[in-house]
């Protein structure tokens, strides 16, 4: 039984195999990448919801996220992390050089529990729709190249963009600012 979170036409991007897939209330199963912040059971990789994490299983989940979009870049696809729960506080400091593009970089209906850190790192062609950020989200200095969807997304504490860089169309849609923030156009 595939992770939970795919469907039969559009199943979970990650090659997850069945005996690390994580025991939801119900009996339904996900993988580490798509398992919630609270209500898991945690078998067998974690017996405690994602929200109680430690830090060394939050810095190992950070590493798996950072190789895997790595690989996206190497092989110039699509970086896809549709429906991913992100622990803690996350950053993607180590690929802000300039010269790294990440293409058709999908964040759609991604949680981040944690403070998350886009400063400096530059995106063509993003969706960001229905991603929720339940801390600190920043992106200043960030270049948004060929368009970025923010659709509904929630930012619950405070949104920086500040320095940021728009090319082609940004669209924040029903998007919510919760606690303030610095919205690049009139949302």
């Amino acid at each position: 039984m595939p992770c939970k979170f795919g469907s039969t036409e559009n199943p979970c991007q990650f090659n997850v195999r069945e005996q690390h897939l994580v025991v939801m209330e119900g009996g339904t199963k996900v993988c580490v990448f798509h398992l919630p912040a609270g209500n898991a059971m945690g078998t067998p990789e974690s017996r405690r919801p994602k929200q109680a994490w430690t830090q060394t299983e939050i810095d190992e989940f950070d590493q798996q996220i950072l190789v895997i979009i790595q690989n996206h870049i190497a092989n110039e696809t699509a970086v896809d992390l549709e429906g991913v729960t992100f622990p803690g506080k996350f950053s993607f400091d180590g690929l802000s050089d300039r010269k790294v593009v990440l293409r058709r970089a999908s964040f759609h209906r991604c949680f981040f529990r944690g403070q998350v850190n886009f400063d400096n790192l530059h995106l063509s062609t993003c969706r960001f729709d229905s991603a929720n950020f339940a801390a600190d989200a920043n992106f200043r200095n960030t270049v948004f190249e060929q368009g970025c969807e923010f659709g509904g997304a929630t930012f619950t504490r405070y949104a920086d963009f500040s320095d940021s860089r728009f090319s082609g169309n940004a669209v924040f849609t029903d998007s919510n600012f919760q606690r303030g923030g610095r919205c690049p156009y009139l949302c």
